[in-house]
């Protein structure tokens, strides 16, 4: 039962995981200048991360959800889905800005 949550999680890792970016190539919305291009780049890297770790994990929880909705446990997905998967995708976007204008003071 639980066994096409573990795997549709694992599997969309895995494809994260296999796209990932180097940071050199990344646009980012702040001046880089050579003081401060390694504290950018390495912040970035962390939000790539972090956005990957958010996915992976919005992918279980509708997997399970879903899976709750096929074993007639539920109507549909719960009405904290929606809250859930807007927090978890704009929570580390605005955590990264608010990192990186403190890199540019």
């Amino acid at each position: 039962m639980l066994l096409p949550v573990i795997l549709g999680g694992t599997i969309l890792t895995m494809l994260l995981v296999a796209a990932h970016t180097p940071a050199k190539t990344l646009n980012v919305p702040f001046k880089i200048t050579e003081q401060n291009a390694a504290e950018h780049y390495r912040l970035a890297r962390d939000l790539l991360v972090e956005m990957g770790l958010a996915i992976a994990l919005m992918g279980i929880y509708l997997s399970w959800e879903t899976l709750q909705v096929a074993l007639d446990r539920q109507s549909g997905l719960s009405s904290l889905a929606l809250p859930v998967i807007l927090l978890a995708t704009f929570l580390p976007i605005g955590y990264y800005y608010w990192r990186a204008r403190s890199v540019e003071g």
